[in-house]
């Protein structure tokens, strides 16, 4: 069911993105849309969860056996009606949103569907699906006024993290999703090789935490050094962290620490961003 805690952090990358779009002000606060836009967000954020662990509820029962709930306390004929239902109602309220949100909006209930239903089971593909709609959050606050590098560089910065914790979670998960013929990554390739495909992913990251800085030198001579120093410290040096510690992880369980520290970091990420 839904994850109080995703949704939160997602809220909040919606809020501080809206308050970027508008040059670092809280005017944002004054708009219909923006709060309109936050309710559907976390509506379709919801029923994303929800759908997951509709055609995940037989794989939950073993990776996740305490947090099942489809199966256990509602049938899935059930959960899939109020899915059905949860869905009308969004598809509904988005036609009254101007046709940028409608697109959006739309998209990224479909996408979450069909991630569900089909992708998860397939390698990166479903990783990056969920990367992408993760940017998505960060894109519709940026939408309301103003896109700036900033919104370019959360974008990136949350398709990166969330790509690499999806991979990580799927080592994780790789007990249950074997017994039910799942290809993730990890099934596909084996711990050791997807251990390099996220290396590649955390030294691309690193890099990629120093294009704001460089860019904003280069296009109008300014040195963000409060940027690079809060960058330094609350998200390079955990990263390297975490990159260690993915390094030496022999059991799911590790990669477990690891998907949850890397939730932080997301909200360490965001904070980062304020000084752009």
């Amino acid at each position: 069911m839904a994850r109080p805690v995703n949704v939160l952090i997602a809220i909040c990358t919606y809020g501080l993105s809206a308050y970027l779009s508008a040059l670092k002000s809280f005017t944002f606060l004054e708009s219909t849309l923006f709060w309109t836009e936050g309710f559907i967000l976390t509506l379709i954020m919801v029923g994303g969860y929800w759908i997951n662990d509709i055609y995940d509820y037989k794989i939950d029962q073993i990776n996740k056996p305490h947090k099942t709930r489809v199966g256990a306390f509602i049938s899935t004929k059930k959960a899939m009606t109020i899915y059905l239902v949860w869905s009308v109602m969004i598809f509904i309220g988005n036609l009254f949103f101007p046709f940028k949100f409608w697109v959006l909006n739309i998209s990224c209930m479909t996408a979450l569907y069909f991630y569900a239903y089909y992708f998860k089971r397939k390698a990166v593909i479903g990783n990056l699906i969920v990367a992408g709609l993760t940017s998505a959050v960060f894109l519709a606050g940026g939408m309301l006024i103003h896109l700036k590098l900033a919104h370019l560089w959360g974008m990136i910065f949350s398709f990166a993290i969330m790509f690499i914790r999806e991979v990580t979670k799927d080592v994780e998960d790789m007990r249950g999703d074997l017994q039910f013929g799942l290809q993730t990554l990890p099934i596909q390739v084996g711990i050791r090789m997807t251990k390099q495909v996220l290396a590649g992913g955390y030294g691309l990251l690193l890099v990629a935490c120093w294009f704001p800085f460089i860019f904003e030198r280069l296009k109008f001579g300014i040195w963000l050094w409060e940027y690079a120093l809060l960058n330094t410290f609350l998200v390079q040096l955990p990263l390297l962290f975490i990159f260690i510690r993915m390094m030496r992880a022999r059991r799911p369980v590790e990669f477990g620490q690891q998907s949850r520290w890397l939730k932080i970091l997301i909200g360490a990420g965001l904070v980062t961003i304020l000084f752009l």
